[in-house]
């Protein structure tokens, strides 16, 4: 963790106790910093009256004992924390937050510590507050957008942080290993996004770090508030990444900020961070007093979860906070939904796999069978695609050197179906193919090689990319695949002839020729709708709203979903306790029917909260208390009736939620729509 660099504390007007703290990434000698700078009971004091609490800051050197004592007068109002949405719309599956507080800049030494905040790198210096001992929030200091006046002594250092959301955008996912297409739970993909966030040292092994309240439930799902959809429903990694150039294997990543979105948005749910945690909550469930909540570390280890955790915080003149100031206005009811499944139709089942051996003695190699584990039909419309590149090597023994050609066989067998496609040796130089078609006794792929030694132990490459010359490489195209299961392929030298048309013997024929091989650039994609791996297909998932005049249209897109296959690499899949298997069906609440896929589920929930004009309050909210306090994840009950939060900023000295959004949320939301039927 950084080294602690500023240390502040302060009392709001409702006697709680804030400590802000400044660590530097590069904080390893005290050659910038403020020094010893006299009495910090001195100065100006405001904040608690009653206390005689001191507004200010102490810095100090970590590295000396005892540290050395700077005060810093704060600027009004200690400090601001805005919450950053589309107050416009209900639902964003992100909501970010930015801080910002000043110093009163005195002296020149003063002036050292901020030039060094201004000419930093952005990451360097970090920032954690406190409220009452407990973690209230942690970001980075944004060096780019600090700002102070030029003029004489004393003058106000604005600094702006924020609390890393948006800077998930510049970070790829890449980092997991097992990003070239194995599948991961979607907590851990959610964890491996916020484990990025420079932030995470602030919090310990044992610390609670994450919390969610998702309560959507898939057919296999056993739904319980013990046990996490996010836990239970999976996806492939190459759903985060896009092939760009397959002769180099080069992919394009999705960013952090992307796969939290995606994932965010196909639950109807949106991430944020408050009270000290990392919050991914479902607004569709604040209809509800009590939600489900499960708490985790940062190693995605929970730590508590209850069905019956209430987020309720009732507010008037006696208890907790009291509107002033305040305005309604409305939002018009949303008339449709629709959710485009856009999704890319191949998946690489091969990536890095290769085979190298010399020439087996059974004539098959089948120490290099490979599992590409279950494949669907797509109702007849995938097609298989196979690339490799080959290269081999001929070592007479005995006799000098022969041109040769070697016949190798690739076996790929789908279910109960083998891949066919034989071959026609006619002469060295004259090779028919038949066609590719689909068996059900066992058959092989026959692939003669095009490149001949032309001396003894020359290294052969036929080369996987399309370079203009013909019969270069392996490129296999299927038939449409006629049957759904598990699946394998196997590669294996079968055969070498000479120019003289005759089969040669391997190690101790005449000639005597030992074959060394192996493949690269391997690629066994399945494209779910024949298309090329890099471009997408569309479903589309609607909902519809029977009110009429003043409404308004929604319309979002995933590319994470339940169909229309497997062959689609982003096709989540989930645990019924035992085993994974395609998603299906969801509903929202343990106990509902499910009866839709994910995204019209999305499209119908979306409709249903907001199917009337909804009511949404803009103005203050004043906490009133120190031991109860309104945060972003709460709902507000304000004369009788129940809002959820949408953005605003909270002012600390004051105690104060000013510009606050509050979406006014129904007890009982209108039934559910029915979504069309997918159509592509």
């Amino acid at each position: 963790m950084a080294g602690s660099r500023i240390y502040g504390s302060f009392f709001s007007y409702a006697g709680v106790e804030y400590k802000l703290y400044i660590y530097d990434a590069d904080f390893v000698a005290a050659a910038v910093h403020p020094g010893v700078m006299g009495d910090p009971t001195t100065g100006n004091v405001w904040g608690d009256p009653t206390t005689g609490a001191v507004w200010g800051w102490d810095a100090f050197d970590t590295l000396t004992d005892p540290p050395g004592i700077q005060t810093h007068e704060l600027g009004l109002p200690g400090f601001s924390l805005e919450y950053e949405t589309e107050n416009e719309k209900l639902y964003t599956p992100l909501m970010p937050s930015r801080l910002t507080f000043k110093l009163i800049i005195e002296n020149d030494t003063q002036q050292l510590f901020l030039n060094a905040m201004a000419e930093s790198y952005e990451g360097q210096f970090l920032v954690r507050i406190l409220r009452n001992d407990d973690l209230f929030w942690s970001g980075v200091i944004m060096p780019d957008v600090v700002a102070y006046e030029d003029m004489d002594f004393p003058y106000e250092f604005e600094l702006v942080a924020i609390d890393g959301l948006a800077r998930l955008k510049s970070i790829q996912y890449s980092e997991t290993p097992t990003t070239g297409g194995a599948k991961e739970t979607l907590m851990a993909m959610v964890m491996n996004c916020l484990n990025e966030l420079e932030t995470i040292g602030f919090y310990a092994t044992g610390d609670d770090f994450f919390v969610d309240n998702i309560d959507w439930w898939e057919t296999r799902h056993v739904a319980g508030w013990n046990v996490d959809p996010l836990v239970l429903t999976r996806l492939n990694n190459g759903t985060w990444r896009r092939l760009v150039d397959s002769i180099n294997t080069v992919y394009e990543y999705r960013s952090c900020y992307d796969v939290l979105f995606q994932i965010c948005q196909a639950f109807g749910a949106r991430i944020y961070h408050a009270d000290g945690k990392w919050f991914m909550l479902q607004p569709s469930k604040y209809n509800l007093s009590v939600q489900p909540r499960r708490v985790y570390t940062k190693a995605a280890v929970m730590t508590y979860a209850t069905g019956g955790q209430s987020y309720e915080r009732l507010c008037d003149q006696n208890n907790l906070a009291r509107a002033r100031g305040g305005r309604y206005e409305y939002l018009a009811p949303i008339n449709k939904c629709v959710v485009t499944y856009s999704f890319w139709g191949g998946a690489n089942y091969a990536a890095g796999v290769g085979w190298s051996a010399v020439m087996p003695q059974g004539g098959t190699d089948g120490a290099h069978e490979f599992d590409i584990g279950e494949i669907d039909n797509n109702n007849g419309v995938a097609v298989l695609n196979f690339t490799a590149g080959l290269q081999h090597t001929s070592d007479f023994g005995t006799l000098s050197f022969v041109g040769v050609k070697h016949k190798f066989e690739l076996e790929i067998k789908i279910g109960t179906k083998w891949l066919s496609r034989p071959s026609t040796y006619t002469d060295f130089n004259n090779i028919t193919y038949g066609n590719y078609a689909w068996s059900s006794s066992a058959a092989t792929v026959e692939i003669w090689t095009s490149t001949v030694p032309t001396q003894d132990n020359q290294l052969c490459t036929e080369f996987a990319g399309n370079n203009g010359l013909q019969n270069v490489g392996i490129f296999i195209t299927s038939p449409p695949i006629e049957v759904a299961g598990d699946s394998t392929i196997n590669f294996w030298w079968s055969q070498t002839r000479d120019s003289a048309d005759n089969i040669i013997t391997p190690s101790g024929g005449t000639p005597n020729v030992t074959i060394t091989w192996g493949t690269s650039f391997e690629k066994l994609n399945i494209w779910g709708d024949g298309s090329q791996f890099e471009e997408n297909a569309e479903l589309l998932y609607t909902a519809t709203n029977s009110t009429t005049g003043n409404s308004t249209n929604v319309a979002l897109t995933s590319i994470i979903g339940d169909g229309p296959t497997t062959a689609a690499v982003s096709h989540l899949e989930t645990w019924n306790g035992s085993s994974w298997a395609e998603s299906e069906l969801w509903g929202a609440g343990t106990g509902a029917t499910r009866d839709k896929k994910l995204l019209e589920l999305l499209a119908s929930k979306i409709v249903s909260i907001q199917s009337t004009p909804r009511q949404k309050y803009v103005g203050q909210l004043i906490n009133t208390t120190s031991n109860v306090f309104f945060d972003a994840f709460h709902r507000l009950q304000i004369n009788n009736k129940y809002y959820v939060f949408l953005g605003g900023a909270f002012e600390a000295v004051s105690d104060t939620w000013t510009n606050i959004h509050l979406f006014h949320i129904k007890t009982e939301l209108e039934p559910e729509t029915t979504a069309d039927v997918p159509r592509s």
